[in-house]
């Protein structure tokens, strides 16, 4: 192996165990507004209980309200803690603001010269503070369970009141298609939300969407106000299926071009392309083909084009294997055929299906005329023996 390769694995081995080796807790807090002042314990963790000197900064947009008790610290055993306070503004804008409380490990200044050292490791310790909005105000979140046709679609709106009033809040769901047009609305609920808390408002309908993507909106209001909150979701599996398999003109030892015919179940389009296998009976592998990529449209159907070189071939029974590839997933179909000298009939697989016609060729035509003819041959001996020998007057020498 590289030797370069190897030190970048060590490296890497070792930046890891010292990753896991440092760190903060708790990594955050949250709190509600107000301007009295806080005090903070944070503990810095030192797992491999070696000597570690840190360096300890503020950042964030509420960096200027808060103190450190120190800026330096070091650390001998498993752990050391320090403190921070914080003294909040009147006035402050809604909306929730964060501190940062960084701990940096800085290098070991008794380490030889040339040793590597760890430096550049970083912690973080964060307090959010959640500035409540005048009057009523509400933040949520949209969750659904995506679900097959038949079965129960949950929809859950999660809801924080972030304002200084309890409100009453009212929710329905829009269920609208991949191009925007509604397709069903309906009431999922109300609640009321306390001042600084969070609730859900949930329900259930039956899945009554066929398979695809589709996006849900749900509308909350309360006192005036409207919220939208949007999700995307899927009913179903994404599905695309082989309906048919025809092979035209067919010709035992030329090349076999197959039509095969897809379906789209999904509700938007999909790039597509198929792999066809064919494998004689003793499960041996006699012709591969792989198809172009090409997109078939939403709820569409769409042929495809295979091709099978049979020269060198038996007439005889084959399987086809016809894999369909798309966003990531694959559908798979084996097909059971009887192969002939002028046709292809399925055994299995697709309903019993033909996929090939006996075909009227040049060899048929010239067949055809020759039974004629030796058809015509006979009947004129017939004619022949019947005149000379069988109608031959009597008493003729």
């Amino acid at each position: 192996m590289n030797k370069n390769i190897i030190i970048g694995m060590c490296m890497f081995i070792i930046l890891i165990a010292s990753v896991t080796a440092f760190g903060v807790a708790p990594s955050r807090e949250l709190i509600p507004y107000d301007t009295q002042e806080h005090t903070f314990t944070v503990r810095v963790l030192n797992n491999d209980n070696v000597k570690n000197k840190v360096a300890i900064y503020l950042n964030g947009e509420l960096a200027e309200y808060a103190k450190l008790e120190t800026n330096v610290l070091t650390i001998e055993g498993s752990e050391k803690s320090f403190k921070y306070t914080i003294k909040l503004p009147e006035g402050l804008t809604p909306g929730q603001k964060t501190l940062d409380v960084m701990v940096a490990q800085l290098p070991d200044e008794t380490a030889p010269e040339g040793s590597t050292i760890n430096a550049g490791l970083i912690a973080v310790h964060q307090l959010k503070v959640d500035v409540p909005y005048p009057g009523q105000f509400a933040e949520g979140v949209l969750y659904v369970s995506s679900s097959k046709k038949g079965e129960p679609l949950t929809f859950t709106v999660s809801l924080t009141n972030k304002g200084k009033e309890g409100l009453d809040a009212t929710v329905d769901i829009v269920i609208k298609g991949p191009t925007n047009e509604q397709i069903q609305r309906f009431n999922l609920g109300n609640k009321k939300i306390a001042v600084a808390t969070q609730s859900k408002i949930e329900g259930q309908i039956i899945n009554d969407l066929n398979p695809g993507q589709y996006i849900a909106e749900a509308i909350v209001q309360y006192d005036g106000e409207t919220t939208v909150l949007r999700k995307e979701f899927y009913s179903g599996d994404m599905i695309v299926e082989i309906n048919s398999v025809q092979a035209k003109d067919f010709r035992l030892g030329s090349v076999a071009k197959f039509d095969i015919e897809i379906e789209n179940k999904w509700n938007q389009p999909l790039d597509i392309y198929a792999d066809m296998s064919v494998m004689d009976k003793n499960g041996n592998e006699v012709g591969t083909y792989k198809t172009g990529t090409t997109n078939i449209n939403a709820l569409a159907r769409q042929v495809i084009n295979a091709y099978w070189d049979t020269e060198s071939m038996d007439v005889g029974n084959y399987n086809v294997k016809v894999v369909l590839n798309y966003a990531g997933k694959t559908n798979e179909q084996i097909i059971g055929m009887v192969v002939g000298i002028d046709s292809i009939q399925v055994t299995d697989g697709l309903s019993g299906r033909v996929i090939g016609q006996p075909v009227e060729t040049k060899d048929n035509k010239f067949n055809i005329v020759i039974i004629l003819l030796i058809i015509l041959i006979a009947i004129n001996i017939g004619w022949f023996v019947y005149f000379k020998v069988m109608r031959k007057p009597p008493n003729t020498p």
